[in-house]
């Protein structure tokens, strides 16, 4: 999915949202990274999409930006981008080529049905919570650490398919969101209209 710059070749709405189909209904998650390619990528560009992602850099650096502000990782530090936050990366200052692991999965993996415990007491407070874009993850906190663990975890399970890898990926993902959904703090402040708007979806 590389053009013939190497920038992420996507196809997006009018209004940003990727047009592209995560995954399959049954397992709905997406894996990329540099095996996918000879070599890595260069600018991913603007775009939103409903399901969550996670990038976790493997090599130099990378600008991401996510709702408006920009972070600068180094290798081994990450992001999460909640659904529907508008973001996009490129290589850091210096580096012309972006090697990053990226999963972008759908909340219903982890969360299930709406009506569940799991997507009421968990998945949909942070989804509606507009002061939660996006966290970025440095292994130097540890919350942060133990949360790129379940990242990691659920990025080997995708990647080699061994058996039963949907619920290895699963599990995974599972203990990462309650990390996220506990201890993530607001990265922006939100107008207490905005606030009220969100508590009525």
């Amino acid at each position: 999915m590389l053009d013939e710059n190497s920038a992420w070749k996507t196809t997006v709405a009018p209004d940003g949202r990727e047009l592209v189909t995560i995954g399959t209904p049954e397992f709905p998650a997406e894996m990329w990274g540099p095996w996918n390619f000879e070599g890595g990528t260069g600018k991913v560009p603007w775009h939103w999409h409903e399901e969550l992602e996670l990038n976790m850099t493997i090599w130099g650096t990378e600008q991401v930006t996510a709702d408006g502000k920009s972070f600068l990782l180094e290798p081994g530090q990450g992001v999460f981008v909640n659904s529907g936050v508008l973001h996009g990366s490129e290589p850091g200052p210096g580096h012309d080529t972006l090697y990053h692991d990226s999963l972008v999965f759908h909340p219903s993996l982890v969360g299930g049905a709406s009506g569940s415990v799991f997507w009421q007491k968990y998945l949909q407070p942070l989804l509606t919570d507009p002061s939660r874009p996006c966290a970025v993850l440095r292994r130097s906190v540890d919350w942060q650490r133990e949360t790129m663990g379940c990242m990691e975890r659920a990025f080997r399970a995708v990647v080699n398919e061994i058996p039963g890898y949907e619920f290895k990926t699963r599990a995974a993902l599972s203990e990462m969101m309650y990390l996220l959904v506990t201890r993530a703090p607001a990265t922006r402040a939100v107008p207490k209209k905005a606030l009220r708007s969100a508590d009525r979806i």
